[in-house]
């Protein structure tokens, strides 16, 4: 697996361990839909439907985060409709973590649309964002072709 999608797949994996409740879906076509979108992780519980998209951009500059976050919004836009469509509340959350740690603000709201405590919030930033940096440290050495040097959290040192 390509280091940028391992570290992708990290912050989702962080993500969905989180979440208590709600049937999780991650990586999939929703086959109703007609659409060939797979969103990173739905979460369906009763008549709500989250939809989490993650992505971790290049933060050059104050706007790469919001826009990042946008596209996303715009990207599964129909499929919220869809729910909606089906009777369903549905929120669409882009879940931005920038390549060299920085976060986008509006993650606040999908850690509190997770039912996460304002403590446990404060450490799961930290760990994304740790998340993040290690994974593009990885993609670095990678780029340089130095093998067996990945960051691992459970053994760094």
């Amino acid at each position: 697996m390509p280091s940028i999608l391992r570290r992708h797949n990290t912050i989702v994996d962080r993500i969905v361990n989180v979440i208590q409740s709600g049937t999780i879906t991650t990586d999939q076509q929703v086959g109703a839909a007609n659409s060939r979108l797979r969103p990173d992780i739905i979460v369906e519980e009763d008549n709500k439907v989250l939809i989490i998209d993650v992505c971790c951009p290049f933060d050059s500059n104050a706007e790469a985060l919001c826009d990042a976050e946008q596209r996303k919004l715009n990207k599964y836009e129909g499929l919220k409709q869809f729910f909606v469509g089906q009777g369903k509340q549905c929120k669409v959350l882009g879940f931005v973590i920038g390549a060299l740690g920085s976060r986008h603000p509006a993650n606040e709201n999908v850690l509190r649309q997770l039912g996460m405590s304002k403590r446990y919030r404060s450490l799961f930033r930290k760990l994304c964002c740790t998340d993040a940096i290690q994974g593009s440290t990885n993609i670095y050495w990678e780029h340089l072709g130095i093998t067996g040097g990945s960051v691992d959290a459970d053994n760094s040192e």
